[in-house]
């Protein structure tokens, strides 16, 4: 798979979908990626906040040969699909969910395939850390932000 853009490419698409829907987003950030073989196009925007407690990579594959459509056609595409993807997403209070394995999607006159899966990469790191040994489980409140509770006896509980 060969890069299917330039990177002064990337940070002007990266930059015109952050405008268009910061009003929607918090602390996120988009990033997108791309490449292309001869049969087909695939687009990835990661929609991500700082700490990576969300961490959504939204991907796209435009299959050129059965659209009958050239690379920068199916780039474009790809683009526009994550862009009204990205929004749909926003808009429903972040309910709208890709599906976790390849779906095809009706676009305009296309079909298209998208995929996404929302994680929590910090969770994930604790949870790994934890399962290596290298944190003790006694340590995840003070890493999460999490406070420990006593209850009225003073032990630890629920109050």
């Amino acid at each position: 798979m060969k890069d299917a853009f330039l990177k002064s490419e990337i940070r002007r698409i990266e930059k015109a979908i952050t405008r268009k829907w910061r009003h929607l987003m918090e602390d996120e950030t988009i990033h997108l990626t791309g490449s292309f073989d001869d049969d087909s196009v695939q687009v990835e925007l990661l929609f991500k906040n700082s700490d990576e407690s969300l961490y959504y990579p939204m991907q796209c594959r435009v299959e050129m040969n059965k659209e009958g459509i050239e690379p920068y056609q199916a780039k474009d595409l790809a683009i526009d699909f994550l862009d009204w993807y990205l929004g749909e997403y926003l808009e429903s209070g972040r309910k709208s969910l890709l599906h976790l394995d390849w779906a095809e999607h009706r676009f305009g006159e296309y079909s298209i395939f998208a995929r996404g899966e929302v994680r929590n990469k910090r969770l994930d790191e604790l949870a790994d850390a934890l399962l290596e040994g290298r944190i003790d489980a006694r340590d995840l409140n003070e890493l999460t932000g999490e406070k420990s509770k006593k209850s009225k006896s003073g032990k630890p509980g629920k109050t």
